[in-house]
């Protein structure tokens, strides 16, 4: 069972700000913690990850999608030809100056590498987000 100040947690997350996910992912970690079965270390503190790093971003309506590495290599690896390859035989001269890629796959690799560094910042800054929106007056 949920002690009076987590019940008011759950029912702060279930009814004043309407994500029953999350709510969910604290009851359970709150009422694990409690009965100490086995395992209830990760499960609790796999809970209060996501917690973090997701509740403060999905309460100020920023998006959290994950980077779909699989689907953009996948779409690059379409593109790519085998004699864009740097080898063995060719100089750093050469292929700085003769090694051009055509722009489509150039394309593919910077949305790849900006997607990756917005994952990166969202991840960073979920913290400090997270005591701004909850716990600084």
């Amino acid at each position: 069972m949920l002690s009076s100040k987590q019940q008011l947690v759950y029912e702060w997350l279930t009814n004043d700000i309407s994500l029953p996910v999350f709510a969910e992912a604290y009851k359970g970690a709150a009422i694990l913690i409690s009965q100490k079965p086995a395992c209830y270390v990760s499960f609790a503190a796999h809970a209060g990850r996501d917690l973090m790093n997701r509740l403060a971003s999905t309460v100020a309506g920023i998006r959290s999608e994950r980077v779909q590495y699989q689907q953009h290599v996948d779409k690059l690896q379409g593109d790519w030809r085998e004699e864009w390859r740097l080898s063995n035989d060719l100089s750093h001269e050469v292929a700085e100056n003769r090694h051009l890629i055509p722009i489509d796959a150039c394309q593919r690799i910077s949305t790849l590498i900006d997607e990756h560094i917005s994952g990166r910042m969202r991840n960073s800054e979920a913290d400090e987000l997270f005591l701004a929106l909850f716990l600084i007056i």
